[in-house]
Protein backbone atom coordinates (compact mmCIF):
# COMPACT_ATOMS: atom_id res chain seq x y z
CA UNK A 1 0.00 0.00 0.00
CA UNK A 2 1.42 3.38 -1.10
CA UNK A 3 0.61 6.55 1.23
CA UNK A 4 -1.10 9.00 -0.13
CA UNK A 5 -1.71 12.75 0.94
CA UNK A 6 -5.14 13.35 0.71
CA UNK A 7 -5.10 16.28 -1.83
CA UNK A 8 -3.85 13.79 -4.37
CA UNK A 9 -6.41 11.47 -3.41
CA UNK A 10 -8.92 13.96 -4.21
CA UNK A 11 -7.35 14.55 -7.32
CA UNK A 12 -7.35 10.88 -8.31
CA UNK A 13 -11.03 10.35 -7.21
CA UNK A 14 -12.36 13.26 -9.11
CA UNK A 15 -10.61 11.91 -12.31
CA UNK A 16 -12.49 8.84 -11.43
CA UNK A 17 -15.88 9.46 -11.22
CA UNK A 18 -15.33 11.94 -14.32
CA UNK A 19 -14.79 8.81 -15.78
CA UNK A 20 -17.96 6.81 -14.84
CA UNK A 21 -19.53 9.49 -16.97
CA UNK A 22 -21.72 11.34 -13.96
CA UNK A 23 -22.97 14.38 -14.78
CA UNK A 24 -20.86 17.67 -14.17
CA UNK A 25 -22.41 18.92 -11.23
CA UNK A 26 -22.16 15.49 -9.52
CA UNK A 27 -18.15 15.74 -9.75
CA UNK A 28 -18.04 19.31 -8.95
CA UNK A 29 -19.98 18.66 -5.56
CA UNK A 30 -17.82 15.92 -4.59
CA UNK A 31 -14.83 18.01 -4.94
CA UNK A 32 -16.59 20.82 -2.92
CA UNK A 33 -17.19 18.74 0.10
CA UNK A 34 -13.72 16.87 0.01
CA UNK A 35 -12.09 20.09 -0.57
CA UNK A 36 -13.59 21.31 3.04
CA UNK A 37 -12.61 18.49 4.03
CA UNK A 38 -8.93 19.46 3.45
CA UNK A 39 -8.97 22.61 4.88
CA UNK A 40 -10.50 21.64 7.80
CA UNK A 41 -7.60 18.50 8.27
CA UNK A 42 -4.59 19.80 6.38
CA UNK A 43 -2.74 17.53 3.17
CA UNK A 44 -2.12 14.82 5.69
CA UNK A 45 -1.69 11.09 4.80
CA UNK A 46 -5.20 9.47 3.64
CA UNK A 47 -4.52 6.54 6.40
CA UNK A 48 -4.21 9.60 9.16
CA UNK A 49 -7.46 10.97 9.08
CA UNK A 50 -9.21 9.45 12.37
CA UNK A 51 -12.49 9.46 12.87
CA UNK A 52 -11.80 13.19 15.54
CA UNK A 53 -10.97 14.83 12.44
CA UNK A 54 -14.02 13.92 10.76
CA UNK A 55 -15.47 15.03 13.89
CA UNK A 56 -14.06 18.41 14.11
CA UNK A 57 -14.64 18.58 10.07
CA UNK A 58 -18.34 18.04 10.60
CA UNK A 59 -18.76 20.05 13.44
CA UNK A 60 -17.33 23.04 11.28
CA UNK A 61 -19.40 22.20 8.50
CA UNK A 62 -22.50 22.59 10.88
CA UNK A 63 -22.25 26.12 11.42
CA UNK A 64 -22.69 26.81 7.80
CA UNK A 65 -24.87 24.27 6.48
CA UNK A 66 -28.46 23.09 6.58
CA UNK A 67 -28.76 19.14 7.30
CA UNK A 68 -29.85 18.19 3.98
CA UNK A 69 -26.14 19.11 2.64
CA UNK A 70 -24.71 17.81 6.08
CA UNK A 71 -26.08 14.46 4.44
CA UNK A 72 -24.73 14.77 1.26
CA UNK A 73 -21.57 15.51 2.60
CA UNK A 74 -21.95 12.46 4.61
CA UNK A 75 -22.72 10.45 1.80
CA UNK A 76 -19.75 11.61 -0.26
CA UNK A 77 -17.31 11.33 2.60
CA UNK A 78 -18.18 7.68 2.88
CA UNK A 79 -17.84 6.92 -1.20
CA UNK A 80 -14.56 8.75 -0.73
CA UNK A 81 -13.07 6.26 1.36
CA UNK A 82 -14.56 3.41 0.29
CA UNK A 83 -12.80 3.93 -3.01
CA UNK A 84 -9.58 4.65 -1.12
CA UNK A 85 -9.52 1.62 0.46
CA UNK A 86 -10.63 -0.50 -2.49
CA UNK A 87 -7.42 1.42 -4.43
CA UNK A 88 -5.63 0.66 -1.59
CA UNK A 89 -4.88 4.20 -1.05
CA UNK A 90 -5.30 3.51 2.59
CA UNK A 91 -5.72 0.32 4.83
CA UNK A 92 -8.82 -2.07 4.00
CA UNK A 93 -9.88 -1.86 7.38
CA UNK A 94 -9.26 1.95 7.61
CA UNK A 95 -12.74 3.90 8.11
CA UNK A 96 -12.81 7.31 9.75
CA UNK A 97 -16.30 7.43 8.98
CA UNK A 98 -17.66 4.08 10.94
CA UNK A 99 -19.96 4.07 13.58
CA UNK A 100 -21.35 7.36 12.05
CA UNK A 101 -25.26 7.99 11.02
CA UNK A 102 -26.23 10.33 8.32
CA UNK A 103 -28.14 13.69 9.64
CA UNK A 104 -31.40 13.45 8.76
CA UNK A 105 -33.21 16.78 7.47
CA UNK A 106 -36.55 17.85 8.66
CA UNK A 107 -38.94 16.90 5.39
CA UNK A 108 -40.46 20.27 4.48
CA UNK A 109 -43.07 20.27 2.12
CA UNK A 110 -41.67 22.17 -1.25
CA UNK A 111 -43.47 25.07 -3.03
CA UNK A 112 -46.10 23.97 -5.67
CA UNK A 113 -48.50 25.46 -7.84
CA UNK A 114 -52.08 24.22 -7.74
CA UNK A 115 -53.54 23.75 -11.17
CA UNK A 116 -55.78 26.27 -11.13
CA UNK A 117 -53.25 28.91 -10.90
CA UNK A 118 -50.81 27.83 -13.97
CA UNK A 119 -53.31 30.32 -16.38
CA UNK A 120 -52.10 32.93 -13.63
CA UNK A 121 -48.49 32.24 -13.76
CA UNK A 122 -48.20 31.75 -17.76
CA UNK A 123 -49.61 34.95 -18.25
CA UNK A 124 -46.94 36.66 -15.55
CA UNK A 125 -44.16 34.85 -17.24
CA UNK A 126 -45.44 36.07 -20.81
CA UNK A 127 -45.52 39.86 -19.44
CA UNK A 128 -41.66 39.25 -18.72
CA UNK A 129 -41.28 38.11 -21.96
CA UNK A 130 -43.20 35.46 -24.59
CA UNK A 131 -39.91 33.09 -24.30
CA UNK A 132 -40.67 32.92 -20.71
CA UNK A 133 -43.90 31.79 -20.63
CA UNK A 134 -42.62 29.23 -23.38
CA UNK A 135 -40.03 27.76 -20.62
CA UNK A 136 -43.27 28.02 -17.51
CA UNK A 137 -45.40 25.43 -20.07
CA UNK A 138 -42.78 23.30 -20.97
CA UNK A 139 -42.01 23.08 -17.08
CA UNK A 140 -45.75 22.69 -16.00
CA UNK A 141 -46.55 20.02 -19.22
CA UNK A 142 -43.61 17.88 -19.49
CA UNK A 143 -41.73 18.48 -16.81
CA UNK A 144 -38.21 18.53 -17.74
CA UNK A 145 -35.34 19.56 -15.23
CA UNK A 146 -33.95 23.02 -16.35
CA UNK A 147 -31.33 22.17 -18.19
CA UNK A 148 -33.17 19.90 -20.36
CA UNK A 149 -35.47 22.71 -21.09
CA UNK A 150 -32.10 24.99 -22.30
CA UNK A 151 -31.11 21.94 -24.44
CA UNK A 152 -34.65 21.92 -26.27
CA UNK A 153 -34.02 22.66 -30.20
CA UNK A 154 -36.25 23.63 -32.34
CA UNK A 155 -36.39 20.69 -34.64
CA UNK A 156 -37.27 18.14 -31.36
CA UNK A 157 -40.62 19.72 -31.21
CA UNK A 158 -43.19 18.05 -33.52
CA UNK A 159 -46.88 19.63 -33.14
CA UNK A 160 -47.99 17.48 -36.31
CA UNK A 161 -47.72 14.22 -34.70
CA UNK A 162 -47.52 15.65 -31.11
CA UNK A 163 -44.35 14.69 -29.34
CA UNK A 164 -41.39 16.28 -28.10
CA UNK A 165 -37.78 14.46 -27.98
CA UNK A 166 -36.26 15.37 -24.67
CA UNK A 167 -32.45 14.47 -23.24
CA UNK A 168 -32.98 12.90 -20.15
CA UNK A 169 -29.67 14.17 -18.27
CA UNK A 170 -29.26 12.16 -15.36
CA UNK A 171 -29.79 8.82 -16.92
CA UNK A 172 -27.93 9.79 -20.08
CA UNK A 173 -31.10 8.57 -22.54
CA UNK A 174 -34.15 10.03 -24.83
CA UNK A 175 -37.68 10.21 -24.25
CA UNK A 176 -40.02 10.89 -26.74
CA UNK A 177 -42.99 12.90 -24.95
CA UNK A 178 -46.44 12.89 -25.70
CA UNK A 179 -47.36 16.68 -26.31
CA UNK A 180 -50.65 17.43 -24.03
CA UNK A 181 -53.53 19.72 -25.57
CA UNK A 182 -52.25 22.99 -23.12
CA UNK A 183 -48.58 21.99 -24.27
CA UNK A 184 -49.85 22.35 -27.87
CA UNK A 185 -51.42 25.39 -27.82
CA UNK A 186 -48.65 27.02 -25.98
CA UNK A 187 -45.79 26.16 -28.20
CA UNK A 188 -48.15 26.91 -31.38
CA UNK A 189 -48.35 30.04 -29.80
CA UNK A 190 -44.42 31.07 -29.01
CA UNK A 191 -43.52 29.16 -31.92
CA UNK A 192 -45.58 31.96 -34.03
CA UNK A 193 -44.09 34.95 -32.03
CA UNK A 194 -40.58 33.56 -32.28
CA UNK A 195 -40.45 33.21 -36.20
CA UNK A 196 -42.30 36.96 -35.97
CA UNK A 197 -39.20 37.88 -34.32
CA UNK A 198 -36.07 36.20 -35.41
CA UNK A 199 -37.64 34.88 -39.41
CA UNK A 200 -37.87 31.29 -40.76
CA UNK A 201 -37.04 28.89 -37.56
CA UNK A 202 -33.97 26.77 -38.21
CA UNK A 203 -34.22 23.39 -36.83
CA UNK A 204 -30.97 24.23 -34.95
CA UNK A 205 -31.54 26.97 -33.30
CA UNK A 206 -32.87 26.48 -29.32
CA UNK A 207 -36.36 25.73 -28.78
CA UNK A 208 -35.85 28.68 -26.00
CA UNK A 209 -32.73 30.45 -26.63
CA UNK A 210 -30.83 33.38 -24.33
CA UNK A 211 -31.76 36.31 -24.37
CA UNK A 212 -29.59 39.57 -25.35
CA UNK A 213 -27.66 40.64 -21.87
CA UNK A 214 -28.42 44.12 -23.05
CA UNK A 215 -32.17 44.09 -23.05
CA UNK A 216 -33.20 47.60 -21.97
CA UNK A 217 -36.10 47.74 -19.33
CA UNK A 218 -38.69 50.40 -18.95
CA UNK A 219 -37.47 53.81 -16.70
CA UNK A 220 -40.88 53.50 -14.97
CA UNK A 221 -41.63 49.96 -13.80
CA UNK A 222 -38.10 48.29 -13.99
CA UNK A 223 -39.69 45.25 -16.50
CA UNK A 224 -37.81 44.38 -19.47
CA UNK A 225 -38.75 45.96 -22.67
CA UNK A 226 -40.82 43.89 -25.34
CA UNK A 227 -38.83 41.94 -27.17
CA UNK A 228 -37.16 42.53 -30.43
CA UNK A 229 -36.17 40.22 -33.51
CA UNK A 230 -32.21 41.32 -32.55
CA UNK A 231 -32.45 40.75 -28.64
CA UNK A 232 -33.15 36.79 -29.04
CA UNK A 233 -29.89 34.88 -29.62
CA UNK A 234 -31.40 31.24 -30.97
CA UNK A 235 -28.07 29.83 -31.18
CA UNK A 236 -26.93 30.64 -27.51
CA UNK A 237 -28.60 28.23 -24.86
CA UNK A 238 -30.75 29.45 -22.24
CA UNK A 239 -29.07 30.51 -19.13
CA UNK A 240 -30.24 29.43 -15.20
CA UNK A 241 -34.16 29.42 -15.36
CA UNK A 242 -34.53 30.05 -11.51
CA UNK A 243 -33.25 33.48 -12.02
CA UNK A 244 -35.30 33.87 -15.01
CA UNK A 245 -38.74 33.27 -13.70
CA UNK A 246 -38.52 33.72 -9.98
CA UNK A 247 -40.46 37.19 -10.01
CA UNK A 248 -43.22 35.66 -11.86
CA UNK A 249 -43.46 32.72 -9.27
CA UNK A 250 -42.87 35.13 -6.64
CA UNK A 251 -45.97 37.66 -8.07
CA UNK A 252 -48.16 34.30 -8.20
CA UNK A 253 -47.95 33.60 -4.47
CA UNK A 254 -45.00 30.59 -4.37
CA UNK A 255 -42.72 31.14 -1.20
CA UNK A 256 -39.49 32.51 -1.93
CA UNK A 257 -37.55 28.62 -1.26
CA UNK A 258 -35.84 27.16 -3.72
CA UNK A 259 -37.97 28.25 -6.51
CA UNK A 260 -37.15 27.31 -10.48
CA UNK A 261 -37.22 24.44 -12.63
CA UNK A 262 -38.32 21.95 -10.05
CA UNK A 263 -41.02 24.09 -9.05
CA UNK A 264 -42.65 23.67 -12.18
CA UNK A 265 -42.07 19.96 -12.07
CA UNK A 266 -43.71 18.96 -8.86
CA UNK A 267 -46.67 21.49 -9.52
CA UNK A 268 -46.79 19.35 -12.67
CA UNK A 269 -46.30 16.00 -11.40
CA UNK A 270 -49.30 16.71 -9.19
CA UNK A 271 -51.71 18.30 -11.57
CA UNK A 272 -51.18 15.70 -14.00
CA UNK A 273 -51.16 12.85 -11.02
CA UNK A 274 -54.93 14.43 -10.44
CA UNK A 275 -56.10 13.91 -13.63
CA UNK A 276 -55.05 10.35 -13.73
CA UNK A 277 -56.64 9.56 -11.13
CA UNK A 278 -60.18 11.54 -12.24
CA UNK A 279 -59.54 9.20 -15.27
CA UNK A 280 -59.31 6.03 -13.53
CA UNK A 281 -58.08 2.94 -15.12
CA UNK A 282 -54.14 3.53 -15.06
CA UNK A 283 -51.49 3.56 -12.48
CA UNK A 284 -51.57 7.52 -11.94
CA UNK A 285 -48.09 7.12 -9.63
CA UNK A 286 -46.32 4.54 -12.41
CA UNK A 287 -47.55 7.10 -15.31
CA UNK A 288 -46.43 10.07 -13.22
CA UNK A 289 -42.91 8.43 -12.34
CA UNK A 290 -42.20 7.58 -16.02
CA UNK A 291 -42.78 11.49 -17.21
CA UNK A 292 -40.61 12.61 -14.19
CA UNK A 293 -37.96 9.79 -15.34
CA UNK A 294 -37.46 8.65 -11.65
CA UNK A 295 -35.59 5.16 -10.58
CA UNK A 296 -37.57 5.57 -7.29
CA UNK A 297 -41.50 5.54 -6.30
CA UNK A 298 -40.50 7.47 -3.31
CA UNK A 299 -38.78 10.27 -4.93
CA UNK A 300 -42.05 10.48 -7.22
CA UNK A 301 -44.31 10.39 -4.03
CA UNK A 302 -42.16 13.44 -2.77
CA UNK A 303 -42.54 15.56 -5.90
CA UNK A 304 -46.40 14.97 -5.48
CA UNK A 305 -46.65 16.38 -1.94
CA UNK A 306 -48.47 15.54 0.85
CA UNK A 307 -50.47 19.02 1.27
CA UNK A 308 -53.17 18.42 -0.73
CA UNK A 309 -53.79 14.22 0.96
CA UNK A 310 -53.68 16.38 4.33
CA UNK A 311 -56.52 18.83 3.61
CA UNK A 312 -58.60 15.70 1.98
CA UNK A 313 -57.36 13.69 5.15
CA UNK A 314 -58.40 16.73 7.83
CA UNK A 315 -61.78 17.21 5.48
CA UNK A 316 -62.90 13.77 5.98
CA UNK A 317 -61.85 12.78 9.99
CA UNK A 318 -64.49 16.32 10.62
CA UNK A 319 -66.97 15.56 8.71
CA UNK A 320 -67.11 12.17 7.08
CA UNK A 321 -65.32 9.67 8.80
CA UNK A 322 -67.62 7.50 11.65
CA UNK A 323 -66.53 4.88 13.77
CA UNK A 324 -69.66 3.99 14.88
CA UNK A 325 -69.53 4.48 18.93
CA UNK A 326 -69.55 8.10 18.73
CA UNK A 327 -73.10 8.27 20.18
CA UNK A 328 -71.94 5.91 23.24
CA UNK A 329 -69.30 8.49 23.74
CA UNK A 330 -70.98 11.30 23.82
CA UNK A 331 -73.80 9.76 26.40
CA UNK A 332 -70.58 8.87 28.29
CA UNK A 333 -69.55 12.16 28.45
CA UNK A 334 -72.88 13.34 29.37
CA UNK A 335 -73.00 15.84 26.16
CA UNK A 336 -76.55 15.32 25.79
CA UNK A 337 -77.37 15.53 29.10
CA UNK A 338 -79.59 13.06 30.88
CA UNK A 339 -79.73 10.41 32.78
CA UNK A 340 -76.09 9.49 34.77
CA UNK A 341 -73.64 8.44 32.88
CA UNK A 342 -73.16 5.01 34.93
CA UNK A 343 -76.44 4.30 34.27
CA UNK A 344 -76.58 5.17 30.03
CA UNK A 345 -74.50 2.32 29.87
CA UNK A 346 -75.75 -0.51 32.12
CA UNK A 347 -72.88 -0.10 35.00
Amino acid sequence: MAKTKLSDAIEDFGTFRRSQDLSKNTVQNDETTLRSLLASVGNIYVDSITDRHVTTWVTDRKLALKPSSLRNDHQRATQFFEWCRVTRRCHRDHDPMVGRKAPRPMEREMPRLHVSKFPHLLDLAGQQCPRDRAIVAIGLFAMLREQEIASLRVRDLDLDARWLLARIHKSKTEDRLGVSEALDQEMRRWLKRYAALCGSLDPDWYLVPAVGLNRPRDPVTGRMMALKGDMLEPTRKLGKVATILKPAMLAVGLEDYRLGGHTLRRSGARALYDLLVGVGGVDALRMVQTTLHHKDPIMTQRYIGLEQDRETRDTLLRDKIKYGFENVSRIVSGVDGGEDSSTAVGL
